[in-house]
């Protein structure tokens, strides 16, 4: 929750949730120490407003894993959800799109199949109105002539939210090509690298260049080989991560057993991450306690 040293803190606070932040925050600016926690004050209260957020919309509050998500997200930290069936994947990314929507970011939710795609328009529609926030929705489904106006929005750039299967990015990114989304979620990252020009394409969605990905492709060339010149091109790759303004992306599997290869080494490399790298779970716990009895009833 953002430890503070006793040097810039004389009097300890116990950080219970974003009360107590506030007031570290503003003890901080009184005392004109506040450095970098104003960066972690400012997280803490967007993810703190999003979980409202999402209660507002769902009616309930985001369980612990995906207000972990939320904070990754609002941080623009790219990551991987491996996650069993049912434990709000899906739900997460949806929320996710119509949250930034409201912020005025683009996002592009990409799904292994058009009946996913519906399932999902649906769904967002149901947020919009419930939050009567105007965000302008395309999916790539329906009639051809619905299909049709589909392709010229996206080619205009006319949607805060857009939403296709991994097969439409492979056969139509030239009408994306050159333009950059703020948030990709790809509901099954599995179907996604079926096809290893698919994830570059999201890559170059998410603000990189190609240029970027062929320094890195060179990086990984030149390590898997203990050439001398990795060092080098290492440096210069992190020294453009570190220019590049790049968006969010988030992959989600089932089985955290994605195809492992170039396309996977380059999220590692461009975005910090591993697909499949670490798996999200529910223990079967339950509170119970034993209410105060005599030694009598214990014995029966």
């Amino acid at each position: 929750m953002g430890c503070v040293c006793s040097r810039c803190l004389k009097k300890p606070i116990e950080v219970n949730g974003l009360r107590e932040v506030e007031l570290i925050y503003n003890s901080l600016k009184a005392t004109r120490k506040l450095r970098a926690y104003r960066e972690i004050h400012d997280l803490l209260k967007e993810a703190s407003e999003a979980e409202n957020f999402f209660k507002a919309c769902f009616g309930y509050s985001p369980w612990s894993a995906q207000r972990t998500w939320l904070k990754r997200l609002l941080a623009n930290r790219s990551f991987s959800i491996t996650a069993s069936t049912g434990m709000g994947k899906t739900t997460f990314g949806i929320f996710a799109a119509y949250c930034l929507a409201t912020k005025h970011k683009r996002s592009y939710l990409i799904f292994p199949t058009t009946v996913l795609v519906k399932q999902a328009k649906e769904r967002l529609e149901e947020l919009v109105a419930r939050g009567k926030r105007e965000v302008r929705i395309v999916a790539y489904i329906g009639s051809q002539k619905e299909k049709e106006e589909a392709k010229r929005a996206i080619e205009n750039f006319e949607f805060d939210v857009l939403l296709t299967t991994s097969q439409f990015l492979a056969r139509n990114f030239d009408l994306l090509k050159g333009k950059t989304i703020d948030f990709v979620f790809v509901d099954d990252v599995d179907a996604l690298l079926k096809s290893s020009r698919n994830a570059e394409r999201v890559l170059l969605l998410l603000g990189f260049t190609q240029a970027d990905l062929e320094l890195a492709k060179r990086c990984l060339d030149a390590r898997r080989k203990g050439d001398k010149s990795w060092g080098k091109l290492q440096e210069r790759l992190e020294q453009r991560k570190k220019i590049v303004k790049h968006g969010c992306l988030i992959v989600a599997s089932a089985t955290g057993r994605a195809r492992r290869g170039r396309a996977t080494s380059l999220y590692r490399e461009l975005l910090d991450f591993e697909v499949g790298a670490a798996k999200d779970v529910l223990r079967n716990l339950y509170d119970s306690y034993l209410e105060r009895c005599d030694e009598a009833t214990l014995v029966l």
